[in-house]
C-alpha cells in the first residue's frame, strides 16, 4: 500500500467521523428545538411588588392564606397566592375581577402554541371564570372582556390544588390582559364560602409534546375537572396491593390518588 493510499484512507475516516459528529449536532438541535418553551409570563405572587390589579380590594387579595381556604392554609407554591379574601369567606353578593399586567403575546410559527396555565383551589357557592381582554391598537382602547373558560362549578369544591391549561394561540401578536372573574349572587340563606384561590400563573409559547413520564408536573396534559390527578398513589389503587409505586418512576395519573 502506497503512502498516497494510506493518506486517502485516513482522510475518508476523518470525513466519516466529521459527518457523524455533524449528524449528532443536527439531532441535538432538533431535539432541543422541539422541547423549547418561551416563558412569556410567570407569576407566583411571592413578591408584594407586582402589577396585578383588582376592581375590589375587599374581595381579591394577594398574600398568605389564613384560617380558611386551601388545605393546611397553604398556597400551591411558596407562601403567597391570590384569593377571594385570604382570611375569611368572601362577602355575600360580591363581584370582582383580578386583572393581570399587560402582556404582549409573540407571533407563532408552524406547530407552536401559546398556553395560559395556573393552579386553583375553590370551595365556592358562586361562579368563577377566566377572561381575556384585547387592546385595539387602532382606537387606543381596550375591547370587551371575552370568556376563555368557566372554572368553577357552583356549590362544588376541589380536594386539593388542581391544574388548568388554556390554549390562547388565537391571540398571538396581540396585547392582552387576563382576568379572573368572581361572582356571587346573594342567597336567601346568606350562605357564602372560602372562595377561589389562584397560584403559579404562566403563559408559555411552545410546541406541545405527547410523550410524558408525569415526573415533572402536568406538562402538556390537561384535566377537565378535579377528578384526574397526578402524583404518587396513596392508600388506594396500586397502593391497596402494597405496590407503592407507579409502573415507572414515582408519579402517574389517577382518578383521585388517595381515595375512591
Amino acid at each position: 500500500m502506497t503512502i498516497l493510499n494510506i493518506v486517502r484512507i485516513k482522510k475518508e475516516k476523518v470525513m466519516r467521523l466529521m459527518l457523524h459528529i455533524l449528524m449528532m449536532c443536527v439531532f441535538t438541535i432538533v431535539f432541543f428545538s422541539n422541547s423549547f418553551a418561551e416563558v412569556i409570563l410567570y407569576e407566583n405572587f411571592e413578591s408584594s411588588e407586582n402589577e396585578w390589579q383588582t376592581d375590589d380590594d375587599n374581595v381579591w387579595q394577594l398574600g398568605e392564606v389564613k384560617y380558611v381556604g386551601p388545605p393546611k392554609a397553604e398556597c400551591y407554591e411558596g407562601k403567597r397566592c391570590a384569593g377571594t379574601v385570604l382570611c375569611d369567606n368572601f362577602p355575600s353578593g360580591s363581584e370582582a375581577l383580578l386583572i393581570s399586567p399587560i402582556i404582549d403575546l409573540p407571533p407563532v410559527e408552524d406547530r407552536e402554541e401559546i398556553h395560559l396555565s395556573f393552579y386553583q383551589w375553590f370551595d365556592h357557592t358562586g361562579d368563577g371564570n377566566v377572561q381575556i381582554q384585547e387592546y385595539n391598537q387602532a382606537t387606543g382602547e381596550w375591547l370587551e372582556w371575552q370568556l376563555l373558560e368557566n372554572c368553577i362549578i357552583n356549590s362544588y369544591h376541589t380536594i386539593k390544588w388542581t391544574y388548568n391549561n388554556i390554549d390562547i394561540t388565537e391571540f398571538s401578536t396581540k396585547e392582552i390582559r387576563i382576568g379572573f372573574y368572581h361572582k356571587h349572587e346573594s342567597r336567601w340563606d346568606g350562605k357564602v364560602s372560602p372562595g377561589w384561590y389562584i397560584d403559579k400563573v404562566q403563559i408559555v409559547k411552545k410546541i406541545p409534546q405527547l410523550i410524558s413520564s408525569f415526573e415533572t408536573d402536568w406538562e402538556d396534559w390537561q384535566p377537565d375537572g378535579a377528578i384526574w390527578d397526578i402524583g404518587e398513589p396513596l392508600e388506594v389503587g396500586p397502593a391497596a396491593n402494597n405496590e407503592y409505586s407507579c409502573h415507572s418512576g414515582n408519579k402517574c395519573w389517577g382518578t383521585v390518588l388517595f381515595d375512591n
